[in-house]
């Protein structure tokens, strides 16, 4: 459940967050750069949904709520309420298309692409079919 409606972003696995923030210092020459690390596509949540449950085997899905519903919510948990605002806001900044946006990032440092969501889902299948 989120407030992103179809906002989309370059969902990015850890192991490449990893990789970049290994090597880039590494390298023999400075990067001077603060990278912008994604992954291949920029993905809806809906998208996401769609791609995990095709690996595991059942439906899932995504669920929209307002900001307002989000926030809420997550008060309604223990959140602070002051906090609770906070990442209902970057779910509305996601769905205003903040973070549809793609980096070469992952190929420039590592010298091969970052890993797909959907060659992710697949390497994580067994985690959802539970």
């Amino acid at each position: 459940m989120t407030a992103t409606t179809d906002g989309r972003m370059g969902f990015v696995d850890v192991h490449d967050i990893a990789q970049v923030g290994v090597r880039a210092p590494a390298d023999e020459h400075p990067h001077n750069t603060a990278h912008l690390i994604t992954g291949l596509e920029a993905l809806s949540y809906a998208d996401v949904a769609a791609l995990v449950s095709a690996v595991a085997g059942r439906p899932i899905h995504h669920r929209g709520v307002s900001y307002e519903a989000m926030r809420d919510l997550l008060a309604a948990t223990g959140v602070p309420e002051g906090f609770a605002e906070l990442p209902a806001g970057m779910d509305r900044s996601i769905a205003k298309g903040t973070e549809d946006r793609l980096s070469p990032a992952v190929e420039e440092v590592m010298g091969q692409p970052p890993c797909s969501f959907a060659d992710f889902a697949a390497a994580h299948a067994s985690a959802w079919r539970r």
